[in-house]
């Protein structure tokens, strides 16, 4: 797998213990508020980047879809 950023790092860990926690994945905005209140737009991006990374996939247009595959190091 390809090294992640720092906020790819972060937005990957929250989605890791919010899934653990309650057992299902969260929102774009739920993860956008947990990562200091970015933009829908902004956690987008990440989640793509994590995706093309290969530590996500996720089902395009359905919410709570987001799978773990990998974790960072």
């Amino acid at each position: 797998m390809m090294a992640l950023t720092d906020t790819q790092r972060a937005t990957l860990d929250y989605i890791t213990s919010h899934i653990t926690k309650h057992g299902f994945a969260p929102t774009i905005r739920e993860i956008g508020e947990a990562c200091g209140g970015i933009k829908t737009n902004a956690v987008n991006d990440r989640l793509i980047a994590l995706e093309r990374k290969g530590y996500i996939s996720r089902v395009i247009g359905k919410a709570r879809t987001i799978r773990v595959l990998g974790t960072a190091a």
